[in-house]
């Protein structure tokens, strides 16, 4: 019998139907199985962005890392483009309220949905006034988070 070290064998979950599903290895490299090819934290920044659900799992374990991989993303986004996707008072306040979960998770999801469109709309009649108005959205809803009133959600009372 051989001494080798035996490999170890691929137990994460298999990919549900209309769903990325990207593999992360020992060595840190991501296989994305929709592609099958490897991917970059760069590839997934575009991934994460689409519109198509995406879950990344340890190739070994099965272990769900998409937040961590996500985050992973964010950051490196950020460093690329020398921007902030995400304030840092936003992070902090949820922190703060990290024990109001669902609370929280409903007002994103609102401010989020209703950003949306909005954003889509401002890209398309002036590129310009984009990032302007994702500014001012992104004000309103760290005030929500914190649960203090923005100027302009006072006015539309």
């Amino acid at each position: 019998m051989s001494d080798k070290p035996r490999r170890r064998r691929i137990v994460g979950p298999p990919a549900i139907p209309g769903e990325r599903l990207i593999r992360k290895y020992g060595n840190r490299r991501l296989y994305d199985t929709h592609e099958s090819r490897y991917v970059t934290l760069e590839d997934l920044v575009d991934v994460f962005a689409g519109d198509a659900p995406v879950r990344v799992v340890d190739a070994v374990t099965g272990e769900d890392l998409t937040k961590r991989v996500l985050a992973q993303a964010i950051l490196f986004e950020e460093s690329r483009r020398r921007t902030q996707i995400i304030p840092i008072e936003l992070l902090r306040a949820l922190l703060r309220h990290r024990d109001q979960r669902e609370s929280i998770e409903k007002k994103l999801q609102r401010a989020l949905g209703e950003l949306a469109p909005e954003a889509t709309t401002a890209a398309e009649e002036a590129p310009s006034g984009e990032l302007a108005e994702l500014k001012r959205r992104l004000k309103a809803l760290e005030s929500q988070v914190r649960g203090t009133p923005t100027r302009s959600a006072a006015r539309r009372r």
